[in-house]
């Protein structure tokens, strides 16, 4: 199944989205002009997260001089052993997810693998053999959309950085309500008990060799909002396979928590 899932996903990016290209050229997600996906002038527009984040969630802005933690994370040990994520969700970061995510050009794939490349390369080098996967979607989103944009995104980022294919460890077993709108505290009651380990974690040969050749896994998702998704999934994936999980998003919502030093 694996082997025929890496087949259809080779012709789509490497013969199916060249020939889409072809026929309706691409044109910027920032400012709407033709031949690329992302102009020069947005792409300097796109804003890192940077070195100063939370030491536990990898929120934004908390000094990294001291122990600083964001008030999220205060009193509160996460699932997941750190969170990183590249840039800041606004202007063209954001219209890059958005049409990744609901306007179907998975070829954006390629092209937010591209952008993240250095920083998964320097998080997969820090820990070593790693299990790389994804935060999965139910089977009914993934029709609509045709695709699992954080699934396409991982097996890109696992393409560009010359790592092992991803390997599927959970699954989405019940449709959720939308996330937008929800705060932390929402979010968490829409998705308990959401997600399961994938019978691959058991049943599949190649997975079970890859989670032995594994000292973690890297959890990948497109954007990192309140954490409640991936808190969520990698409890299900450390109880399943007893490895750590550091998770990994092209994207950051600054929840506009105060600095704290705990």
């Amino acid at each position: 199944m694996s082997s025929a899932r890496n087949a259809l996903g080779w012709c789509r990016t490497s013969v199916l989205d060249p020939l889409l290209a072809t026929v309706f050229p691409p044109r910027c997600v920032g400012c709407g002009r033709f031949e690329t996906y992302l102009c020069d002038e947005c792409r300097a527009a796109l804003v890192p997260v940077g070195p100063e984040v939370c030491r536990r969630c990898g929120h934004p802005g908390v000094g990294s001089g001291g122990p600083g933690w964001c008030a999220a994370c205060v009193g509160e040990e996460p699932t997941y052993r750190s969170a990183r994520s590249v840039f800041l969700h606004e202007g063209p970061a954001r219209r890059l997810v958005s049409c990744f995510k609901y306007d179907g050009l998975r070829v954006l794939g390629r092209l937010l693998a591209e952008l993240a490349a250095a920083e998964f390369d320097a998080l997969v080098g820090e820990y070593g053999a790693v299990a790389i996967t994804w935060v999965p979607s139910h089977a009914s989103t993934s029709r609509s959309r045709g695709y699992n944009q954080a699934e396409v995104l991982a097996c890109c980022l696992a393409q560009s950085v010359g790592a092992p294919p991803p390997v599927r460890l959970a699954t989405k077993t019940r449709r959720t309500g939308h996330q937008r709108g929800l705060d932390r505290e929402g979010r968490s009651r829409n998705l308990t008990g959401a997600f399961a380990p994938s019978p691959d974690v058991e049943s599949s040969a190649h997975v079970c060799d890859a989670l032995a050749r594994s000292e973690g896994v890297v959890l990948v998702d497109d954007v990192f909002t309140t954490g409640a998704t991936v808190a969520e999934v990698t409890r299900v994936i450390t109880g399943a396979t007893g490895l750590p999980v550091d998770v990994f998003t092209f994207g950051r919502t600054p929840a506009g928590f105060p600095q704290r030093a705990d």
